[in-house]
């Protein structure tokens, strides 16, 4: 419905000078209705997760609370964009640039990496696991993959 809406937007304000997409439904900014739908998600996979790890074995407890953080934290960040005032200290202390223009993403890689080697195991051991993992791997992929590109682009 936000594409839609977005996109219909769009071609609505062709020919029409000075006509902006409205920025709620403008997908390709932060802090609009996409982003709190996206951090919505996220806290329902946190309390999915919490749900799990309350029902789980004692010695993968922890491993899915890991989880149901990792989770809560992305929705808190997706809602108060910390990743952009990261990515900036980042930026500017190193001068990164290309594909690490947008600097956030290396220590976001550094604790996903850190996060999957802890947890990927256990989540593998269960049914329709390669269907979550696939599903993550999606997600980080248009996380970091397109930021990257995307900063590599705006440079």
């Amino acid at each position: 419905m936000l594409a839609l809406a977005h996109y219909g937007a769009a071609v609505y304000g062709i020919g029409r000078p000075g006509f902006e997409i409205p920025a709620p439904i403008r997908l390709g900014t932060e802090l609009n209705v996409s982003t709190w739908f996206s951090s919505a998600m996220h806290l329902t996979n946190a309390a999915l997760l919490a749900l799990i790890a309350a029902n789980s074995v004692r010695r993968e407890r922890w491993r899915w609370i890991l989880l149901s953080l990792s989770c809560a934290v992305v929705a808190m960040d997706e809602t108060a964009a910390n990743h952009e005032q990261v990515g900036w200290i980042i930026h500017t202390t190193f001068g990164t640039s290309g594909f690490l223009t947008y600097a956030w993403i290396i220590p976001a890689v550094a604790l996903v990496a850190v996060v999957a080697a802890l947890c990927l195991p256990m989540v593998l051991r269960r049914p329709g696991a390669h269907l979550v993992v696939a599903g993550a791997a999606v997600f980080l992929f248009g996380a970091v993959g397109l930021e990257s590109a995307g900063g590599a682009l705006f440079e």
